[in-house]
């Protein structure tokens, strides 16, 4: 995280260096507005949230579905981790491209986490893997499965945004703006599921899904090349193709919907 956040001062630094001994001094000075052409980056952290998910398991000799199943992410408890390794923790990395002064196109990854809350008790529907009938049981999943995308639920995107300037200083330098756009991407995340007594977990990364999203916030641009943001992001989230155990004939599937909360640093040049 240190080389990242040291590399993006290095070369917003350099362009500035190099822009102030090249310019004429009857040039038209840029300001923090003019960003057709510049491309940006940032790396932060996220919080997520998740709506109930019906969670659908089959292979050979079973095939149920867990209701209405709550999870929830898994927040890295603050601490040296988000400076020494920035990958452990929920976080938030793109790249994007200034097609005019107000809008732009990016690619991304959110790599969010998602774990089933245990212990907890659902209803559950269909044959399980000791061959047991079910029609609308309880089942207290504590001890029975485990389910959940932590290395993680990585929603690789693509989005457009549109920038609204609400604020400019009288130097240009620095502005506020209102940031919203829709993205769209695909979910490729490392699954950890354990069927009680059946068989060891997967634990492969695999395109798994898709995803869509809308997204909305505020960006404050500080000495032209950095900017701060916060953002909330609202999206639905359908994966088909989950593998749960070694053998190709197991797999799961869910769809759910999602709030991600976002804060991030970044440079634009």
């Amino acid at each position: 995280m240190k080389k990242i956040v040291l590399i993006m001062l290095l070369m917003a630094l350099g362009l500035q260096a190099q822009e102030a001994t090249t310019e004429s001094p009857l040039a038209k000075k840029k300001g923090v507005l003019d960003k057709k052409g510049s491309i940006f980056a940032y790396w932060g952290y996220n919080r997520s949230f998740y709506t109930d998910s019906d969670i659908h398991f089959k292979g050979k000799g079973y095939d149920y579905t867990l209701r209405d199943t709550a999870a929830s992410d898994r927040q890295s408890p603050f601490s040296m981790v988000y400076l020494t390794s920035g990958t452990i923790p929920q976080f938030n990395f793109k790249l994007g491209y200034f097609l005019t002064d107000r809008s732009s196109i990016s690619i991304g990854t959110d790599h969010m986490k998602y774990v089933v809350d245990r212990p907890q008790t659902v209803i559950i529907d269909g044959t399980d893997h000791n061959g047991n009938v079910r029609n609308e049981d309880k089942q207290q999943i504590d001890g029975f499965v485990s389910f959940e995308h932590t290395d993680g639920l990585n929603y690789v995107n693509v989005a457009y945004e549109y920038n609204l300037p609400l604020w400019v200083s009288g130097s240009e330098e620095h502005a506020l703006s209102l940031v919203v756009g829709p993205g769209v991407g695909v979910l490729f995340p490392r699954t950890n599921v354990t069927l009680e007594g059946y068989k060891p977990r997967n634990d492969k990364f695999k395109i798994a899904g898709y995803g869509l999203d809308g997204h909305a916030g505020l960006s404050f641009d500080f000495f032209k090349y950095f900017f701060v943001r916060g953002e909330t992001k609202v999206g639905f989230i359908h994966m088909p193709w989950i593998d749960t155990t070694p053998d190709s004939s197991d797999s799961a599937s869910q769809y759910f919907g999602f709030v991600e909360y976002t804060a991030v640093l970044g440079v634009r040049y």
